[in-house]
């Protein structure tokens, strides 16, 4: 049995510099490095959170820098460019987890059988099983506040629901 298992580098198609002799290549993980064909030199990128929670680093593209998120360079290298009318979700809900194993296609609007995961209040619906526990909680007398806080939801969509249960 191997000790350490090889990982596999795929381009990153748009930020391939042949004038240079550089590239930039992902891995199967989502780590993103410079490789540099003259002298064999692999540069490792830092990576960063952006304000929504998604990993990003800046690369060169077409000799201007860009800023790309990781996830969406992993599948557009690995997998290709991404169809029309889908999105790349991240099946463990982790937006920090860019390996190609966590990473699919979905379509654009098919999160509804996904509960909201409190990225932006009032973008998605809520779930069956995430309104069945506020209605839960709110029978057992927890404030609008505690639930709107609890849920990451708008105190609005709370007093809604309260609305539907009288």
């Amino acid at each position: 049995m191997p000790i350490c298992r090889l990982m596999q580098w795929h381009p990153i198609p748009e930020a391939i510099d042949m004038k240079r002799g550089n590239f930039y290549a992902v891995n199967e993980t989502g780590g993103v490095a410079e490789i540099t064909m003259a002298s064999k030199f692999i540069r490792h990128i830092p990576q960063r959170e952006d304000g929504r929670g998604y990993l990003c680093c800046d690369i060169k593209i077409n000799g201007r820098w860009r800023t790309k998120k990781v996830h969406h360079l992993v599948m557009q290298s690995f997998k290709g460019p991404t169809p029309k009318g889908y999105h790349i979700d991240h099946k463990d809900k982790d937006k920090t987890n860019n390996a190609i194993t966590n990473l699919r296609w979905r379509k654009a609007g098919d999160n509804s059988s996904d509960c909201r995961r409190g990225s932006r209040k009032g973008s998605r619906r809520l779930c069956s099983s995430t309104r069945t526990a506020i209605t839960d909680l709110i029978q057992e007398g927890w404030t609008t506040k505690a639930l709107a806080t609890a849920f990451d939801v708008g105190e609005s969509t709370i007093r809604r629901i309260r609305k539907e249960l009288n």
